[in-house]
């Protein structure tokens, strides 16, 4: 199969087009999306590199565009935009408008051109090392709220401690993986140890219900010719858990996970929110029911003026059933994609965001959208063994 990527860095370690290399340098750079600037977030700003790249230097005859991804990007941005001009405020459904479409080129542009599997490697070994910048915040940038929880901060900017674990979810289930072959399990268990630390500090009920379903799922649907290694790696894995939680947690925190603790607060006043949405939702005409109330706008449509903190009621307010819809054949593309793979990484990883979206407005949110863009990256071959234990040299497409 024929190469088209157009310039190569060639060196003894690597030959990876430059790219590649640009879109290695934005998932590296991704736990930045919270810090802003005059022009936009600083990972928005660096996306444009690669894209601009893919665009510039590929000539476009030669580029593999999946078409039906197209279409349903299209068809869901439309009916974004066209709630403009029906929004209470025409200007938030514009901004969501506008970010979504640029998510949605970068995933096509930058998918239409085939990676070698030394490429997907590299753009992996990217996403997983972008945790060194997670940790760097937490250590020197941090805050603590009156309750314990901890949040990644700037001078101006504040990370929302449930997003932020969504960024773990990948690179936790990279190093179940080395376990799961024994490889580096001295690393791999730190590494693990620190991210649930990690985890646990930010008080995140939603994201360790999405990492532990994350690995369940990974788990289960990763072949092993050896069943007790299977069963190894979870033991330890729980073992690990055990350890983050009696040596490391206050009190004010573990409390968060106690059931009883989310029935008494409704889960952070969701459950009352979710009441009220669908509700509203009963009392919409026929117009709205369809085509909704106006993208972005749904703490107009919210009697607490909130956000719906789940992203699929969130949709069906402010899109309508069509918009509902469009979601949902977006998601079950990446899903049934993914699933088509031997090692179910990016399976597992994007069921763990399925279930942070049922908690949380997942509507632009990074890290899934890279999980998006790897998916449609990979071509998946139908063979025994994970692509990224594989020796380089099998040719990875769109298609």
């Amino acid at each position: 199969m024929k190469q088209y990527n157009s310039i190569s860095l060639k060196n003894p370690f690597y030959e990876i087009s430059l790219d590649t290399i640009l879109l290695g340098i934005y998932f590296f750079v991704l736990p930045f999306d919270f810090i802003g600037s005059e022009f936009g977030s600083i990972t928005k700003l660096i996306a444009l590199l690669p894209v601009g790249f893919t665009l510039l230097c590929n000539v476009i005859r030669n580029m593999k565009i999946n078409m039906y991804l197209l279409i349903i990007f299209v068809l869901y941005y439309v009916l974004n935009y066209a709630s403009v001009l029906r929004a209470p405020i025409p200007l938030w459904a514009e901004g969501r408008a506008s970010t979504l479409i640029l998510n949605y080129l970068m995933i096509i542009i930058c998918t239409s051109v085939p990676k070698t599997q030394k490429e997907v490697l590299f753009l992996e070994k990217s996403l997983i090392f972008s945790v060194v910048w997670i940790m760097f915040f937490a250590l020197f940038s941090s805050v603590t709220s009156e309750n314990g929880r901890m949040f990644l901060a700037t001078e101006n900017y504040i990370q929302d401690p449930n997003y932020m674990c969504g960024f773990l979810i990948f690179p936790i289930l990279y190093f179940i993986n080395k376990l799961m072959v024994k490889k580096n399990i001295f690393v791999s268990v730190l590494a693990i140890l620190l991210m649930l630390y990690l985890i646990f500090q930010t008080g995140s009920r939603g994201g360790l219900l999405a990492l532990l379903v994350a690995i369940f799922a990974y788990l289960m649907t990763t072949k092993s010719n050896n069943m007790s290694a299977r069963v190894t790696v979870l033991l330890m894995i729980s073992f690990i858990i055990l350890i983050a939680v009696m040596l490391f947690m206050p009190d004010e925190i573990m409390q968060r996970y106690n059931l009883s603790y989310t029935l008494n607060d409704g889960a952070a006043g969701r459950f009352d929110i979710w009441r009220d949405l669908w509700k509203r939702y009963h009392d919409f005409d026929f117009w709205q029911k369809w085509f909704g109330f106006g993208a972005a706008n749904v703490r107009l449509a919210s009697t607490y003026h909130k956000v719906a903190h789940n992203l699929w009621l969130e949709t069906l307010i402010e899109l309508g059933i069509f918009g509902f819809v469009g979601l949902i054949l977006i998601h079950s593309y990446f899903i049934i994609k993914s699933w088509k793979s031997k090692d179910k990484l990016y399976f597992a990883t994007l069921i763990g965001y399925e279930v942070m979206a049922m908690s949380m407005s997942l509507y632009t949110y990074k890290p899934m959208f890279a999980i998006f863009l790897m998916i449609n990256l990979v071509r998946f071959e139908h063979d025994d063994k994970p692509e990224r234990l594989q020796q380089p040299g099998a040719f990875y497409g769109v298609y």
